[in-house]
């Protein structure tokens, strides 16, 4: 893929500099993806390119990173109104999984319950975080 180039004010071209940890990158194959944006189908977004293939991620894969579950009917949205309104929709959507599992967690709060089994207090990040926050 060609790397985008902007033009000085002299009229000469020049590569674009800086943005060197996220944009016009691909996402790792092996690695959490990077949250799934509005301007998912747009190069320069986030790690938006796909890991091997020369394009961005198809609604499909956005939608699947979002944890929208399989059987979710989109209708004749795509055919309707084309892909840009659907990744919108898809960008703009809290992860299903994400809403399952904190309406799990506070509704265990409520009832005085034992937490489900969430991320355990003893894993790295907590005590990472912990460690942090002081």
């Amino acid at each position: 893929m060609l790397r985008p180039t902007v033009q000085e004010a002299n009229g000469s071209w020049r590569l674009i500099r800086g943005f060197r940890n996220s944009s016009y990158r691909r996402m790792h194959p092996a690695r959490p993806a990077a949250t799934i944006t509005t301007a998912s189908g747009q190069i320069g977004s986030d790690r938006t390119l796909h890991p091997w293939e020369n394009r961005v991620l198809s609604p499909a894969e956005c939608s699947f990173l979002q944890t929208i579950p399989d059987t979710f009917q989109w209708g004749d949205s795509m055919d309707k109104y084309g892909h840009t309104p659907v990744r919108q929709m898809i960008g703009e959507a809290v992860p299903p999984r994400f809403t399952t599992l904190h309406g799990q967690v506070l509704a265990a709060l409520a009832l005085g319950k034992d937490l489900p089994d969430t991320l355990s207090q003893q894993d790295s990040r907590c005590l990472k975080a912990h460690a942090k926050l002081g």
